[in-house]
């Protein structure tokens, strides 16, 4: 797939994404993942002088691979990715997006957020563990039974 975009003069072509594997063999469908492999989708920007929309094609600017995980059967198994793509070098500001599956038979993709910036994106945000909190309060409960002994 290919989308044409002018990004103007900003340096950062951002990207979230969400990307899973699909078991279409799961509701009769007449396709079976083959070895159960997880999905690599290749983004890539590429320079469109003509400003004309297609298809990847002209030089190359920045690429990014994006591996997901095998999704088990009747499962969407989603991996997040969040990354900028540089678009230095660009001749007018328009460029063209394209998304290609690499690895995989049948994979999908939803949640797609794109935009044009000065700086890449943060990374995703690290979730804190659910245990956490209980391990601070139990801490905490730890130092005050010491300082009251």
């Amino acid at each position: 797939m290919g989308l044409s975009f002018n990004v103007g003069s900003f340096d950062f072509f951002n990207v979230g994404i969400d990307i899973s594997s699909i078991d279409l063999s799961t509701f009769s469908g007449p396709f079976i993942p083959v070895g159960g492999e997880a999905p690599i989708f290749r983004f890539s920007l590429f320079d469109n002088p003509s400003g004309v929309a297609g298809i990847g094609s002209g030089s190359i600017l920045d690429s990014f691979d994006l591996t997901g995980q095998a999704s088990a059967r009747d499962t969407f198994s989603w991996t997040r990715g969040n990354f900028g793509l540089s678009t230095v070098g660009n001749t007018n500001g328009n460029v063209i997006f394209q998304i290609d599956l690499i690895q995989g038979e049948y994979a999908a993709f939803d949640n797609i957020s794109l935009s044009a910036a000065d700086t890449p994106p943060d990374p995703s945000p690290i979730p804190v563990p659910a245990g956490l909190p209980l391990l601070i309060g139990g801490l905490g409960l730890l130092a005050a039974l010491k300082k009251r002994k």
